[in-house]
């Protein structure tokens, strides 16, 4: 599954639940989903970063350096 922004119009709240949902389905077994956002709210449900940057991947973050990412971005 690709989404595309889905948490940009949504509060808070509905995000967070919308992000459950995603989660739960990114979790099942044969199953992907991929999300493109702006929104680091929502980052701390990622397994993986990828920063892009002119439609080049610039940096992937995941495993210990995602953590570290995260934190560092919700400062921002």
């Amino acid at each position: 599954m690709i989404c595309d922004e889905p948490t940009s119009a949504l509060d808070s709240v509905t995000g967070h639940q919308i992000m459950d949902l995603l989660s739960g389905a990114a979790r099942a077994p044969g199953r992907c989903v991929l999300i493109v956002t702006h929104d680091p709210r929502i980052y701390g449900y990622a397994d993986r970063i990828s920063e892009m940057e002119d439609g080049r991947v610039t940096a992937v973050h995941s495993g210990p350096s995602l953590g570290s990412f995260i934190q560092a971005a919700q400062r921002s």
